[in-house]
């Protein structure tokens, strides 16, 4: 049982699982991304709107 817990803690190393800090800072950049995108989705929709008003 030893050996295969020693395995299961080698297999991380062995497969390059990302660390837990990489994986937040990839999850801080989808996220910002997205809002930005709705952002400016919001914007198109405000100038349409304004050049629909002249």
């Amino acid at each position: 049982m030893l050996d295969r817990l020693r395995g299961v803690l080698h297999y991380e190393e062995a497969v390059d699982v990302p660390r837990r800090d990489e994986i937040d800072a990839r999850c801080r950049r989808q996220d910002a991304e997205a809002w930005e995108a709705v952002f400016r989705h919001i914007l198109r929709l405000k100038r349409a709107a304004r050049g629909s008003d002249s």
